[in-house]
């Protein structure tokens, strides 16, 4: 067969298409120190005092669509940290492939990198009605087209949710499959076109029926919002029960998920969903494959109805993949369960049995996203495990990939 070499943009689209999570703050808490936050081509360190830094592992054309934040597309060499100018007082970043964003102290989320079905959400409604052009790639933090005080953002994909101050949700990005949660689609009725029906909307739009929201999650299809007395709303793509609400039925507004009581954090990956209860228990619904939710009983398909992960208990902090999820105890070690494609669950293993990582203290806060998972340990160490991390010498001849955590190698990082 002859070798066939794909182009850039098909690169592109073929990565889009890749399904990734990142943990919601709700699932981090607000401790104070230094973060991780993943994306699917680049990584993120926040530290204590709200500056942020950024490396790519991309070796051949990473930085090229400005997802670094650094002011400028140009390419810059992978595993070498960069700090990202002009940004401060940054409390929370969400990265997905070729695009970022930063929340600051005052609320204000900032965005940057390709602007693919309008998922920076850079555009402004009035300059989008008049022609349906959205806005291109951000190169450098760009503010959002609709302004609102946020406390939370999750991306996945080509979407985006946020939860504001005022305890409102917002969602931009591509809608079909119901995952924006606004319902159908708005008709936009251009000057000079005929009246058509969007399938992304490229800036912050309302998602109604919900009040009191603490939190969102995006997961690949779906989206989930932690209200502020305990409970949680779903919608979107549900053919594997992943909103929760006792059906396959596509929801695109939000409905109650069933059972959730006393839930303090939640996150979302490709067809599952977890909350996060306060008595340190771990909920879990959606498709089983590959044992990711923790469940020896539970069947591959849909889990429509919410149910305990098993011997999970203490917990304090979740972050949830594509589809294997970390969760970290009070004790500071870390039970992970799920597929364990490329290692992601960095403890050897996988599977439905929730156990702990080998050789993992004093951790900190955790982060994951698609097939990588890192902590961060009590003296500001970040331990990294699965794929595409430094290209390591590995006795099973795979360069990329750690099976368990050890310590990240990112020229210029110190401590």
């Amino acid at each position: 067969m002859t070798e066939r070499r794909i182009s850039r943009r098909e690169a592109l689209t073929l990565l889009s298409a890749v399904p990734m999570a990142t943990s919601v703050l709700g699932a981090q808490g607000r401790q104070a120190g230094r973060r991780v936050f993943p994306g699917a081509t680049h990584a993120f360190i926040l530290e204590p005092d709200g500056t942020l830094k950024a490396w790519t592992a991309l070796a051949e054309y990473g930085n090229d669509q400005g997802e670094l934040g650094l002011g400028h597309n140009t390419i810059v060499p992978p595993f070498a940290l960069y700090s990202a100018p002009g940004l401060s007082n940054v409390i929370q970043v969400a990265a997905g492939a070729y695009f970022s964003f930063a929340r600051q102290r005052n609320g204000r989320i900032l965005a940057w990198g390709m602007n693919t079905m309008g998922v920076l959400g850079t555009t402004g409604p009035e300059e989008f009605a008049k022609d349906l052009v959205r806005k291109g790639d951000a190169h450098a933090p760009t503010p959002l087209g609709v302004p609102f005080e946020a406390k939370d953002i999750s991306v996945f994909r080509t979407f985006a949710l946020a939860a504001a101050r005022d305890g409102t949700a917002y969602a931009w990005g591509q809608g079909t499959l119901g995952r924006l949660g606004i319902g159908e689609m708005p008709v936009i009725r251009p000057r000079t076109n005929p009246p058509r029906r969007l399938e992304d909307v490229p800036y912050p739009i309302r998602i109604l029926g919900i009040e009191g929201v603490a939190a969102v999650a995006a997961g690949s299809q779906h989206g989930l919002a932690l209200v502020e007395d305990g409970t949680v709303r779903a919608w979107g793509y549900n053919v594997a029960g992943e909103v929760g609400d006792g059906t396959t039925i596509q929801r695109a507004t939000p409905v109650p998920v069933l059972g959730i009581r006393n839930a303090v954090a939640i996150g979302a990956g490709s067809s599952l969903s977890v909350a996060l209860l306060a008595d340190g228990t771990v909920m879990t619904w959606g498709e089983h494959g590959g044992g990711q939710l923790g469940r020896r009983a539970s069947q591959n398909g849909p889990n429509p109805i919410p149910a305990p992960a098993e011997g999970v208990r203490g917990i304090r902090a979740i972050a949830v993949g594509v589809s294997h999820v970390l969760a970290l105890t009070g004790a500071g070690t870390v039970m992970s369960w799920g597929e364990n494609g490329h290692s992601a669950t960095g403890n050897g293993t996988g599977g439905p049995v929730p156990t702990l990582i080998p050789r993992l203290t004093q951790v900190q806060s955790i982060a994951t996203i698609f097939s990588r998972s890192f902590a961060v340990l009590s003296d500001g160490q970040i331990m990294a495990w699965g794929d595409c991390l430094k290209r390591w010498a590995r006795p099973n001849g795979d360069p990329t990939i750690s099976p368990f955590p050890r310590p990240l190698e990112v020229d210029g990082l110190n401590g």
